[in-house]
């Protein structure tokens, strides 16, 4: 082979550059594992074969031989070691390679390469025969030669061994790939073992360099790219392509080795860009996720082209018949329109209808959870309940439409005054509640109360109505007002009714006294709704008279509870209650059913007036209720006097007091009953018919020597006797105060003085004012 040595030249030459084209393509595929290793693998090989088809050409200058010579040995140097640590990366025993890995493999390199730059030294590992330089150098090697030629070839062993052993390993499903290695592996090796020991027919010539080529081409192309034909047959080939499911197929080491259409439309990559890389590289996002999760279903969420979908992911081990892992199958399965439909599920079942807003369900688990994060953590949180003040005035005068509308406008008016963390959540009826989590001072809890009443304060455009709505809100704090959900909820519940029963539009804080009467309303509540099914309730008549002849005109019904307990109990320790639970108008219709029947027994044909609550008005059957009772009980209408207070008046717009015309015109009186107590608009004594007005005790209690109180009391009764209303004043107590009326022209009085309430009334009694003076002492 001594004259053939220009075409190997050539050889050598097309044999580096086949090294680069190895390098580029593996340099390509980003996120490889070894793949910086295996570069410097295949550069070194470039830099082997050019160096040598350089000492080959070199024909007429011995230094130029001589530098191709040496050049060689920086590829010999570089490749055993950078093919180690290729093994050891590609295996996984080394993740990076570290600086005492490092430098242990580049002192051989060094030396060897020092050596060389020396020419005292040179000759220890190889020098040139003095004379004209032969068509084929055969340098003579020194000891250090072999020294380096065993060095290599063990670490080149070392690595190849590792890549075998591990493979192998692995599973027998890899052998095929295994002796594709074992080729890649054995080709440099034999031809360097050939050239070292002179053995035929390689003397002169050093086939290694070209070798080395083949077996990184082999490796690149045949293992590098991991095609595991074994572990795809035919059928499983053809599921996997038509099935709608993204399939990947991932080794133990999660490199993937296979996958199908849908997979490349989910990765957004083709099969040859994606095979041999690993799972944390093509998703980075999920690489936790399926890199370390356990055989099973879990739910994830990719973006696929450019819209969200939720997935099904399954992960399924993958063994070999002999019951060895070799890797796992990781299915995608597309369930956006189940979870969508779930979505909407949950949404119905955890979320008000009318506001959007989480509901009662919600709210608790949010609660609970805040509460666990509570305890755990040692904050604050507070609970804010909130109920709308006179709410069921929009509901009666505008409908239920116009309610829920504005119910809307409410939960968006408070939503926007929290914080993100914060939950607004409606209950039910009007009433919300807010969670404050992880609150850090308790002060920070009224400011916020204190913002909710003034962004209320705001009219809302409903349905070209501007509706104002007052609310009334209790505060409760974790965990001094309670410990537990359902303690902090109460807590707040009955601060809200403490703010409530102060005038509303105001923020309670929680108090144990309010716990305590909040218990005792809840019992009161209980006890009042048996009260009524075992009828405890019972009818007391205080008669009122005609102040200048004493002559009894009437009696007015009053309402009493016969506690089976605490006996005898007034309107105002229960009716009050009966109006906040929607008791009021079963005793209403209760009290104007036993008036009415009693009266009709009377043997003399007195009136009897009743008193009707907003509640009773609201309802919009109060004309027909009344015209049923006084058929039912066969009483006259004109012996029935209906009073009703300021507040009712106030309450309602006036076409919801149009049921009271049709009243007048059958005959039944109307009164306006606490007159001076409240907010009556005096056009209200215009427009509605009333016959009868009655003064407020507070007014009547006033009445002393003083010329204001007389002037007040003699003002009102004035411009009542100018719409042609008759007068009565109630609360009468003392004589002075009967003397006074008189003078000032009120027709009629009652009052502790004239006539307490009876439960048997006498039709007969007659009030002598002046008997009564005496009896007082005064004239």
């Amino acid at each position: 082979m001594g004259d053939n040595w220009s075409p190997y030249a050539a050889v050598l030459l097309g044999s580096a550059v086949a090294d680069v084209a190895a390098a580029i393509v593996v340099w390509r595929r980003r996120g490889s594992i070894g793949r910086n290793s295996l570069c410097v693998v295949l550069l070194a090989a470039a830099v082997w074969s050019l160096a040598y088809a350089l000492e080959l050409a070199a024909l007429s200058s011995l230094s130029v031989r001589e530098i191709g010579g040496d050049l060689q040995y920086v590829g010999t140097t570089v490749l055993p070691p950078a093919w180690l640590i290729f093994a050891l990366q590609y295996t996984g025993r080394v993740a990076h390679v570290g600086p005492r890995l490092f430098g242990a493999l580049a002192v051989e390199p060094l030396v060897v390469l020092s050596l060389l730059a020396c020419p005292p030294t040179r000759a220890l590992i190889q020098s040139y025969p003095a004379g004209p330089p032969q068509p084929i150098p055969i340098p003579r090697l020194g000891v250090a030669y072999w020294l380096h030629f065993v060095y290599t070839n063990v670490l080149v062993l070392t690595g190849s061994a590792i890549l075998l052993i591990t493979m192998l390993r692995t599973s027998r499903l890899y052998w095929r790939q295994s002796i594709t290695l074992l080729v890649a592996i054995c080709l440099p090796l034999l031809g360097n073992a050939m050239s070292s020991l002179n053995a035929p027919p390689f003397q002169e010539l050093d086939p290694t360099p070209v070798a080395v080529t083949l077996g990184a081409w082999v490796l690149v192309f045949g293992v590098f790219r991991y095609r595991l034909l074994d572990l795809r047959p035919v059928a499983l080939r053809l599921v996997m392509e038509t099935i709608r499911d993204a399939v990947l197929v991932v080794d133990v080491r999660n490199r993937l080795i296979d996958l199908n259409p849908a997979a490349q439309r989910l990765l957004g990559r083709k099969g040859s860009a994606a095979v041999g890389q690993s799972v944390e590289m093509l998703l980075p996002e999920y690489a936790a996720a399926m890199g370390n999760a356990d055989p099973g279903t879990y739910d994830l969420q990719f973006n696929v082209d450019g819209s969200d979908h939720d997935l099904e992911l399954t992960i399924t081990p993958l063994a070999d018949p002999y019951a060895v892992d070799v890797g796992r199958v990781l299915m995608f399965h597309d369930v956006s329109e189940r979870r969508e439909l779930e979505r909407n599920l949950r949404q119905l079942a955890y979320t008000d209808s009318v506001t959007g807003l989480p509901n009662r369900a919600l709210f608790s688990d949010r609660l609970d959870q805040a509460l666990t994060t509570a305890t755990r953590h040692r904050t604050l949180l507070a609970i804010l309940f909130l109920d709308l003040d006179r709410f069921k005035i929009i509901n009666d005068s505008f409908g239920h439409e116009i309610g829920d509308r504005t119910l809307a406008a409410v939960g968006h008016c408070l939503r926007h005054c929290l914080r993100a963390e914060d939950t607004l959540a409606r209950l039910g009826g009007d009433e919300f509640a807010v969670l404050l989590p992880e609150i850090s001072d308790p002060r920070d809890t009224r400011r916020v109360a204190d913002k909710l009443l003034n962004a209320l304060t705001a009219p809302q455009p409903i349905n070209g109505h501007e509706l104002t709505v007052d609310a009334s809100i209790g505060v409760a704090l974790f965990p001094e007002d309670g410990t537990d959900g359902r303690r902090l909820i109460r807590s707040a519940d009955a601060a809200m009714y403490s703010a409530k029963a102060r005038g509303g539009g105001r923020v309670e804080t929680f108090a144990p006294a309010l716990g305590e009467k909040a218990a005792r309303r809840q019992q009161l509540e209980v006890e009042l709704r048996r009260g009524l099914r075992a009828e405890q309730l019972r009818l007391v008549f205080q008669p009122y008279h005609e102040l200048s002849s004493g002559r009894l005109v009437g009696y007015e019904a009053l309402v009493r509870w016969n506690h089976p307990r605490n006996g005898l109990l007034c309107p105002a320790s229960f009716l009050p209650l009966a109006e906040e639970t929607g008791l009021i108008e079963a005793v209403d219709r209760w009290v104007l059913y036993q008036a009415c029947r009693q009266a009709r027994q009377w043997a003399s044909p007195l009136a009897v007036s009743v008193n009707v609550s907003p509640a009773q008005l609201r309802a919009g059957d109060l004309s027909q209720h009344v015209t049923d009772i006084l058929a039912q009980t066969g009483l006259n209408p004109t012996r029935l006097t209906l009073e009703l207070s300021e507040r009712t008046l106030f309450d309602d717009r006036p076409e919801a007091l149009a049921p009271l015309e049709d009243l007048a015109a059958a005959g039944v009186g109307l009164a306006l009953d606490d007159f001076g107590a409240g907010y009556t608009s005096l056009g209200h004594l215009r427009r509605l018919p009333f016959t009868q007005l009655k003064i407020d005790r507070s007014l009547v209690l006033a009445l002393g020597d003083e010329d204001e109180d007389i002037s007040i009391v003699a003002a009102v009764i004035s411009f009542a006797h100018a719409l042609g209303l008759s007068v009565t004043a109630e609360g009468i107590e003392r004589p002075q105060q009967v003397k006074r009326l008189l003078g000032l022209g009120c027709e009629y009085g009652q009052g502790f003085f004239i006539g307490r309430p009876q439960a048997t009334p006498a039709p007969g009694n007659v009030f002598h004012p002046r008997r009564r003076n005496r009896e007082f002492g005064t004239e």
